[in-house]
């Protein structure tokens, strides 16, 4: 979305200027990329195991459940990534280095912190 708003300060010779910017409405894009891939993914699991498993149970119920847990698995993951990525442009190169060859241990810290700061990061970043 662009938004341009008419300068009246950079009048030079009798024109208006306009100046455009753009409103940053992709705040969220990993999160939503990951949002439809998990809802695919698990989509597609899920029909898979509604053909190929025997239930006493309805089957509508165990397929939502697994919609639901499959979104919540992707979003967990996307601020996982979020939160990387934000901490991995500001190190130095030996940490960079670090962190890639020590991947289990950075994966796993990264997942605690992205459901331990998942919530507060959205909040911060919808009243910005």
């Amino acid at each position: 979305m662009v938004i341009c708003i008419e300068n009246n300060v950079g009048l030079q010779m009798g024109k208006k200027t306009m100046r455009c910017s753009r409103k940053n409405t992709d705040k969220f894009l990993i999160q939503k990329i990951c949002l439809i891939i998990g809802f695919i993914f698990t989509i597609a699991m899920s029909v898979v195991f509604a053909r190929k498993v025997e239930v006493d149970e309805p089957m509508l119920p165990i397929v939502i459940k697994m919609n639901i847990a499959g979104a919540a698995f992707s979003l967990w993951i996307s601020f996982a990534i979020t939160f990387y990525v934000k901490w991995f442009t500001r190190q130095k190169r030996v940490i960079k280095v670090l962190s890639v060859v020590l991947f289990p241990i950075t994966y796993f810290v990264f997942m605690c912190i992205g459901i331990i700061r998942a919530v507060p990061y959205t909040v911060g970043e919808l009243s910005k």
